[in-house]
């Protein structure tokens, strides 16, 4: 009887010893830093040149200390001012095309704010798919704000994860004076997003 139960708990810690050592490697998958290429001035068109060197480059501090590094285009004065968050693993100049384009075409001023763990912003080395960066966008609410003033029209949007965050952000306290926000292509939860992501990297004998 003793030798069938040390076999089970034998069973037993190899499953846990797995499942531990199978989800680090998934989160590990789904949430690290990816490094971002820069766009290379030589070969990218009339459009991505003046997106990725016709700007002012803003830093600020997040609510928990992070620096965050977002790019503004100012159209002109008193207009009103989108915020934009990329993607996940991508970066504003990339997701943040078409946007340039209508907010260049309306004379709307636009922040391409680079997300934690993206890019040239801190963060660490892992995305937390909107659990931290809710409040990111709220702390480029705010710097819009006294920026530009409390009666400035705001607009946020994002695409994928940047979307989603646009979205978690809505409910939080100060983000009252948000005019309105574009979600495109976001999703309903962090954790659906981890194991959506991590399904996608890993071999199918995973699942």
């Amino acid at each position: 009887m003793s030798r069938v139960i040390i076999i089970y708990s034998v069973i037993i810690f190899a499953g846990v010893i797995s499942f531990f050592v199978g989800s680090r490697y998934a989160f590990q998958k789904a949430c690290k830093r990816r490094t971002s290429h820069p766009v290379n001035l030589e070969t990218a068109d009339d459009e991505q040149n003046s997106l990725s060197t016709k700007n002012e480059k803003i830093i600020i501090t997040a609510s928990d200390g992070v620096r965050l590094v977002g790019y503004f285009y100012e159209r002109k004065k008193n207009a009103p001012i989108v915020i934009f968050f990329n993607g996940l693993w991508s970066t504003g100049f990339v997701n943040g095309k078409p946007i340039y384009r209508i907010t260049e075409k309306h004379n709307w001023n636009l922040l391409l704010a680079t997300l934690r763990a993206h890019g040239e912003s801190g963060g660490g080395e892992y995305s937390t798919f909107g659990a931290l960066e809710k409040y990111d966008c709220r702390d480029w609410v705010s710097w819009a704000r006294k920026r530009f003033g409390t009666e400035s029209l705001i607009f946020l949007m994002g695409i994928s994860m940047g979307g989603a965050i646009a979205m978690l952000s809505s409910n939080l306290e100060g983000m009252e004076c948000v005019r309105g926000i574009i979600d495109e292509g976001g999703y309903t939860s962090p954790l659906e997003m981890i194991e959506i992501n991590s399904r996608d990297k890993l071999q199918s004998k995973f699942w």
